[in-house]
């Protein structure tokens, strides 16, 4: 029986050095956000993001050239991980198919870089936020 308890009790704190792991959020994401990715196609697409922070989870809208697609991030001090997906930019081809979008950045007050990847990527996104109002 004592060595099921010392089992046990080690697969606790196994799980609570996995969760150590993560900070608490440094920045809130809240706001909207423009700016670029830039593809390795040599192709700039603008796109702004409309998000709202809640404790680490971010949630929201982002909008490109081909129209509007859900966004869902998390924050770990001052890195942003972010998901996009849906029809979000449009290529030269002018296909508009169904994407999806995942990167990393860096946020330092109001500007934003990082990296992605997806369709046509790895990408370098910019942004720059331009108000912090929260979406209604």
């Amino acid at each position: 029986r004592l060595l099921i308890l010392l089992a046990l009790s080690s697969l606790g704190c196994a799980g609570g050095d996995r969760t150590s792991r993560v900070s608490p959020p440094a920045v809130d994401v809240t706001g909207t956000w423009e700016g670029s990715m830039s593809f390795t196609t040599g192709a700039d697409r603008s796109v702004r993001w409309v998000l709202q922070q809640n404790g680490a989870k971010v949630k929201g809208e982002a909008h490109g050239t081909s129209g509007t697609a859900s966004f869902e991030g998390l924050v770990n001090g001052e890195s942003l991980d972010w998901t996009v997906t849906g029809r979000y930019i449009k290529f030269a081809s002018g296909d508009t198919i169904s994407q999806r979008f995942q990167g990393e950045a860096t946020v330092n007050a109001d500007q934003l870089s990082g990296r992605a990847s997806g369709q046509w990527c790895p990408c370098n996104v910019v942004m720059r936020r331009v108000n912090t109002e929260k979406k209604q």
